[in-house]
């Protein structure tokens, strides 16, 4: 019976770590969504149909993570059906995103070509300085005058999106190994007695 309760305990303060790592998560996702996509100066804006499943990720993550502190001490199976509930959608949201994150590499060029477009002088420039390219498919191709660099911006461009979207991937099957484990780690506090 002790060592039940010692197993107990370190379950319980592993389910609390893993709330915290995903309230914090939901937290990062919101902060990382504002700064990257949704501030108006931002050079990557998102229409809001792409940013709604990331969003409602970090918004999820942080009610799940609450919820689960909340169960964790009540004998109530409505919050635990209700960690449950969110943690599923969240479960099913991160998958979707997972497997329509690579469209982005597919439409690539069509979205490189409106964004160009629609930055300003000042934007292009700024862009063409902090990736040392110039133009889009070529350097002559709508660069600004000042533009010195040999490189086009559409393969550097391509290479930053790539490398977003495998982040983005990772982050994913990282929250989704989390939010597996504070489903077991749940299951085993409140079933095995």
């Amino acid at each position: 019976m002790y060592a039940l309760e010692k197993v107990r305990t370190s379950v319980k303060v592993i389910f609390h770590l893993l709330q915290i790592t995903v309230i914090l998560s939901g937290v990062l996702t919101l902060l990382t969504v504002y700064l990257l996509f949704v501030r108006p100066d931002s050079l990557i804006p998102i229409p809001p149909k792409y940013l709604f499943p990331i969003t409602s990720i970090g918004i999820l993550s942080i009610i799940n993570g609450f919820i689960g502190f909340n169960c964790l001490n009540s004998e109530r199976k409505t919050k635990v059906f209700l960690f449950v509930l969110t943690l599923s959608a969240l479960m099913n949201i991160q998958i979707i995103l997972a497997i329509s994150s690579n469209r982005i590499l597919d439409k690539r060029v069509l979205w490189m070509n409106e964004r160009w477009n629609a930055l300003s002088a000042v934007q292009k420039e700024y862009v063409q300085r902090k990736f040392q390219c110039c133009g889009l498919e070529t350097t002559s191709d709508r660069s600004t005058p000042r533009c010195k660099f040999n490189v086009p911006c559409s393969s550097v461009l391509e290479s930053v999106l790539r490398t977003l979207r495998n982040t983005s991937q990772l982050v994913l099957v990282y929250m989704f190994f989390i939010e597996t484990l504070s489903l077991c780690t749940l299951s085993f506090l409140k079933f095995i007695k």
